[in-house]
Formats: C-alpha cells, sequence, structure tokens
C-alpha cells in the first residue's frame, strides 16, 4: 500500500483507488482504476467526486448531548460530580469529572479536585461545578462548529479565591 492521504481512500495497488464509507452500519464501496479513467490524477478525482457525493446522500449523525441522565448529579451531560472515599484517612474527597472526545475520536476525563467533602465550602462547590460546565460547553460549541482542534483543555483552572 502506498503512503497516500485522502480521508476514506486507499490506494491498494498502483494506480488504482479504493473509497469505503461507512453509514449506519453499512459499508459503501467503490475501485478507480487509472487504466479506465485515463490517469492516476483522474481517477483520484473521480475517487474523490465519488466520495464527496455518496457523504451528501448519506443521513447525518445527530448528536444528541443536550439530554441529561435521571442519575446525573450536575444536571449537565458529560459532567458529574463524584465522592471518593479514601480508607487511609477515613474521608471523602469531592471531584468533577468532565468527559468529553478529541477530534481523533479519544475519550478523555478532566477532574477538578476539590478536597475533602467535610471542610468543602459551598461556594468552593458552586464555583467549580460552574468551572467545570464551562468546560464542557466549550468543548461542545466546538464540536458543533467543527472546531475541536482549537479546544484547549488546559485552559480551565478552578480559582483559589473560592477556597
Amino acid at each position: 500500500m502506498t503512503g497516500h492521504k485522502e480521508k476514506n481512500i486507499t490506494e491498494p495497488t498502483k494506480g488504482s483507488f479504493q473509497v469505503r464509507i461507512s453509514s449506519r452500519k453499512k459499508e459503501y464501496s467503490r475501485l478507480f482504476s487509472s487504466s479506465f479513467y485515463g490517469g492516476k490524477l483522474k481517477a483520484l478525482q473521480a475517487a474523490k467526486n465519488w466520495r464527496d457525493s455518496k457523504k451528501r446522500g448519506l443521513p447525518t449523525v445527530q448528536r444528541n448531548i443536550s439530554i441529561s441522565s435521571k442519575n446525573n448529579s450536575s444536571g449537565t451531560v458529560g459532567v458529574s460530580r463524584v465522592v471518593k472515599y479514601d480508607k487511609r484517612r477515613d474521608c471523602n474527597y469531592v471531584q468533577y469529572a468532565i468527559n468529553w472526545i478529541t477530534t481523533c475520536g479519544v475519550r478523555k476525563i478532566k477532574t477538578f479536585s476539590l478536597g475533602r467533602e467535610d471542610v468543602l465550602s459551598s461556594q468552593f462547590d458552586a464555583h467549580a461545578l460552574e468551572v467545570s460546565k464551562n468546560f464542557r460547553r466549550g468543548w461542545e460549541r466546538h464540536a458543533d462548529e467543527n472546531t475541536l482542534s482549537q479546544f484547549d483543555p488546559l485552559s480551565f483552572q478552578l480559582s483559589p479565591d473560592f477556597r
């Protein structure tokens, strides 16, 4: 296989291009040969045109990120308030966990640790919840606008003023 770089298009043999598209568990595939299309560049262009027209005809995937489950502790999809018990210290620790997906499709989790539950102020808890929700909203906005590469998870921090 050669080093051709085009989404959904591979070059299984020199001078031919294979297009593969999957949608709703069904695969669409077609081979474009340079001998049939009169050259490698014309075969590649035909493959791109077929891929683009096929994708336009397929149903789009609807992201449903606004529905919250019944057991969601924060009220926002992808944001959870987690209480962990540390048996060495015999106390509970609180954190907010935010789930999101990178541009490569990798699931990630960012946590904001708040500290011990028994000394945690309600103001700091509310602040951490708001930062967590802003984090998730930022990711959703970038996901909707197809600008996930611009999303910076490191720019979200808890303010020490609330402790």
